[in-house]
């Protein structure tokens, strides 16, 4: 098994307020600020996920008194020759932009090829795959484009159902039913979703999805209704038990897991998070009796 660590574009969003005066990289010139971002993580030796959106922050003034940002929507068609350049050599994956029009997924699945990633992360209803009348001929539209361009779904275990009073149409038994549907359909296990929501332990979920398990988004939580900097912590610092992880690595050596843990954790630094994940995970991982 390799386990791939992977950095999200999101947690720059909460990291750069925290460093206002002063970052570890530039953010006031558009997507060479991006650029300057991915080589900093490359170089320490993991990969990213992008998110539809890049903020470029500036200053409004010369005596630096504020900041405004500007957007950059990375599905945009004219920002694909520079982001294939920006990920050359860079393992990569992208996040959903939400829309859910087959339009739109074909200008996501483009990108995703186009720059040279493979797998884009989905929610069940982004795919009008939740409720109780999922629409199974949309989701087989968008499935069938990304198989043609080779880009790999990864339908991620969220909040859709977890409010309902039928079993049936909660989110593990949602990813349950689009997986009997659909054989190349693949789980982003989201470990954080599982401990907010607590339909089912981590081990069930686990248990139910392991063969499909081809993503993983990686962060712990320090309660239930708590604000989302309290949901995005880093592994081991939180309410998932050490069972639940080594439960997790040993079923991912199972399957001879392969895929990214990107890691979706607001502050220190991205970087220094990965860093200390890595030797979280190699600690877990020897107790456990996996990874080698």
């Amino acid at each position: 098994m390799q386990l791939n660590i992977s950095i999200s574009l999101w947690n720059y969003i909460h990291y750069f307020p925290l460093r206002r005066g002063g970052t570890s990289f530039a953010l006031d010139r558009g997507l060479d600020s991006l650029a300057k971002v991915v080589d900093e993580v490359a170089a320490a030796g993991y990969g990213v996920e992008l998110w539809p959106k890049w903020a470029s922050w500036e200053w409004a003034s010369p005596a630096r008194e504020a900041l405004v940002s500007q957007q950059f929507d990375l599905y945009a068609e004219e920002h694909r020759p520079r982001l294939a350049q920006i990920l050359r050599g860079v393992r990569s994956s992208w996040h959903t932009g939400g829309d859910n029009t087959i339009e739109s997924y074909h200008r996501q699945i483009d990108t995703v090829a186009q720059v040279g990633s493979q797998v884009l992360v989905v929610h069940a209803a982004n795919l009008s795959l939740d409720g109780p009348d999922p629409n199974f001929d949309f989701a087989a539209q968008v499935l069938e484009y990304a198989r043609q361009n080779n880009v790999k779904i990864a339908l991620e275990n969220a909040s859709e159902g977890e409010q309902e009073e039928d079993p049936e149409l909660w989110n593990l038994s949602i990813l349950q039913r689009a997986l009997a549907r659909f054989a190349d359909l693949g789980i982003c296990l989201d470990t954080t979703h599982v401990q907010k929501f607590k339909r089912f332990p981590l081990k069930e979920y686990v248990d139910r999805l392991q063969d499909r398990i081809c993503h993983l988004h990686i962060s712990d939580a320090l309660g239930d209704d708590v604000g989302i900097g309290r949901l995005h912590t880093m592994p081991g610092t939180g309410k998932i038990p050490a069972a639940d992880w080594r439960y997790l690595l040993d079923a991912l050596e199972e399957v001879d897991f392969q895929g990214d843990a990107v890691l979706e954790i607001k502050p220190l630094t991205p970087v220094r998070i990965a860093q200390q994940t890595d030797e979280f995970f190699a600690t877990v991982a020897q107790s456990a009796g996996v990874m080698g």
